[in-house]
């Protein structure tokens, strides 16, 4: 099953770890200027606010540093003002359904059971969704939430394709200011980025049912009255007449 709230999470928090990973093997070998963290924020500056060396604090981290960032489920009452990114689910409905609930459209999965028991099998279903989640970013310092912001804008647009091959389409990305949220104090700035997409949930049958391993064709003829066969047919075996050693 894919569930998209780990798919984002985890594929973000990974990035962060290749980006921190990035910077530090550039520095090791004097290269600093082909980090993707230095690519990103070169040269920029707002006032006496210098982007990349405010970039650098906020990322390159370690899990020790009390203000090691890292991406959440969820918003963290106890982040003591500091930045944080949490994904949130903004929206989703159902989007170009087949008819019915997919029968058909995706493998039936088997089991084998013992020689002594039947083999079961479980159809599965599928659903479309178009979706909309949130990836929240805030700060008291509306610096750091701008710098955050474009960051993580620019590592989604780099994993589009590692999200596309995991199932998620039509991947679109957008963004807005928000003033007015009961669940983050007013002192905090918050700017989220909209992950648009499309994708299929595929789910088991909940029930098991036996796999058919021979049928049997009785027959009876127009004004009969006993009816003929049986003639078998099994998927193990050659079409046998049961009658035909009678």
């Amino acid at each position: 099953m894919l569930i998209p709230d780990i798919l984002l999470i985890n594929t973000l928090n990974t990035a962060l770890t290749a980006v921190r990973n990035d910077y530090n093997e550039s520095v090791q070998a004097n290269q600093l200027y082909r980090s993707f963290l230095y690519l990103s924020f070169k040269n920029l500056s707002l006032g006496n606010y210098v982007v990349f060396d405010n970039a650098k604090k906020l990322i390159i981290t370690t899990p020790q540093d009390p203000n090691h960032l890292d991406v959440k489920g969820n918003y963290d009452k106890n982040i003591n003002n500091r930045t944080f990114v949490y994904v949130t689910l903004g929206s989703e409905s159902d989007r170009n359904n087949s008819i019915g609930i997919g029968i058909g459209d995706n493998e039936i999965l088997t089991f084998n059971n013992t020689p002594e028991d039947d083999d079961e099998y479980k159809s599965q279903f599928s659903r479309r969704y178009a979706t909309t989640y949130n990836l929240m970013i805030g700060g008291e310092n509306k610096n750091e939430v701008i710098v955050l912001y474009n960051l993580f804008k620019s590592i989604l647009t780099v994993c589009i394709n590692h999200l596309s091959l995991e199932g998620l389409s039509n991947i679109k990305l957008g963004g807005q200011d928000i003033r007015n949220n009961n669940s983050i104090p007013d002192n905090l700035f918050l700017r989220p980025i909209t992950i648009s997409f499309e994708y299929e949930e595929v789910v088991p049958e909940l029930a098991f049912k036996e796999i058919v391993r021979k049928i049997r064709l009785y027959w009876k003829p127009e004004g009969a009255t006993v009816a003929q066969g049986p003639i078998e047919f099994s998927n193990e075996d050659d079409i046998t007449d049961s009658d035909s050693t009678s």
